[in-house]
């Protein structure tokens, strides 16, 4: 006889969106590992950094300008560029392909 799979509770500290993702990738994948679920929670965590900075750079634009009128990438896209490469990472070891999957 198998053991019975306990039920995962998401973490506190995910976000709207990162706990929606939580809830369909569990549904769709079953993590129950303690590796597992520590990569996804990352992965969750992240995705919600990637949705708030593209939302402000929605807002503000993908350039800024300096305080000496020298044009500048927003930071925000290094965020979103460094939180979806760190969610990318913890989908590929994990054997997902991305949120769109779940």
């Amino acid at each position: 006889m198998k053991p019975a799979k306990r039920t995962v509770t998401p973490p506190s500290n995910l976000d709207k969106p990162g706990l929606q993702l939580w809830k369909r990738l569990q549904a769709a994948y079953a993590i129950h590992d303690e590796a597992g679920l520590a990569l996804l929670e990352m992965a969750c965590r992240a995705y919600g950094v990637v949705l708030l900075a593209e939302e402000q750079l929605r807002s503000e634009g993908l350039v800024l300008e300096g305080d000496r009128g020298v044009k500048k990438a927003h930071p925000a896209a290094a965020i979103a560029r460094d939180a979806r490469s760190g969610m990318l990472q913890a989908f590929k070891v994990l054997a997902i392909g991305g949120p769109e999957e779940a």
